[in-house]
């Protein structure tokens, strides 16, 4: 179950960070199609799986890419903007 729990959650998240390079690059239809793509990823995802874990790997696995995807852009925050960052992330990934 954890296992695919993460697997869950790496799915949902390369599919958002497509989406939200779409929005930040100002692209609609790349946008549009990788949100509505994400929501029936989620939808049977949910089905099969449990809430809390896929939920808390989507969100680590989505800090960290769209931090990634952030900084490549040009985006940086503060010292402990980063470690909240980290918190948050680590946080989530020992919900398993």
């Amino acid at each position: 179950m954890q296992t695919e729990a993460f697997r869950n959650g790496l799915v949902l998240s390369f599919t958002e960070i497509v989406g939200d390079y779409g929005a930040k690059i100002g692209n609609m239809p790349l946008t549009l199609v990788s949100y509505n793509l994400l929501a029936l990823e989620l939808m049977g995802f949910l089905r099969k799986g449990s809430l809390t874990l896929v939920n808390g790997n989507w969100d680590a696995i989505s800090n960290i890419l769209t931090f990634l995807l952030g900084y490549l852009m040009g985006e940086r925050f503060s010292r402990q903007q980063y470690l909240g960052l980290a918190l948050i992330s680590t946080g989530l990934f020992l919900i398993q």
